[in-house]
């Protein structure tokens, strides 16, 4: 089973012409589901945020909120959307029955909300490039950065959430 999960990584570390299991054991050493293999690069590298960026740039953002170019795993900030969501992830697994409830009854409808205006929002920034093509990757990049603000926003307020609700003596 163990080596099934590590397939992908391994493919991709053989179509880049690496070692298979040199880049499978520089991804576990991380211990973190969140890193995968960046072949370009050649290491290992968190994903999650990482793939947000490449396809954000792929649809034509410009930039990438500010939330989402700062992280420091060794020292917490207000400033990182990934911090934010480390610190939810924290939290929640100090009593994770109870509390992924309450993420999900914020995080659903965020996402839910995203892809119900998707079919609107491709409808606006086709008709934006087929006039202006930079108008088109600006509004596309507002609509962007306003979602990455949206998601450190709930977030922190997650965090803040589950803080009164699951430490503190709250049993």
């Amino acid at each position: 089973m163990a080596r099934a999960l590590q397939a992908p990584i391994r493919q991709i570390a053989d179509n880049a012409g690496v070692e298979g299991s040199i880049v499978v054991g520089k991804v576990l050493e991380n211990r973190s589901a969140s890193f995968g293999y960046d072949a370009q690069k050649e290491e290992a590298v968190e994903i999650a945020l990482r793939t947000q960026q490449i396809l954000a740039e792929e649809c034509g953002v410009t930039e990438t909120a500010e939330g989402y170019q700062v992280y420091d795993p060794e020292r917490y900030t207000e400033d990182s959307t990934r911090g934010a969501i480390d610190f939810v992830d924290n939290l929640a697994s100090l009593k994770f029955q109870h509390a992924i409830e309450d993420i999900r009854a914020k995080r659903e409808p965020f996402e839910q909300a995203m892809f119900d205006r998707q079919a609107e929002i491709e409808k606006e920034a086709l008709a934006l490039y087929e006039d202006d093509p930079q108008a088109a990757r600006q509004y596309l990049t507002d609509y962007s950065n306003g979602l990455m603000a949206q998601a450190t926003k709930m977030y922190i307020g997650l965090r803040n959430e589950l803080i009164v609700n699951y430490t503190n003596n709250q049993e």
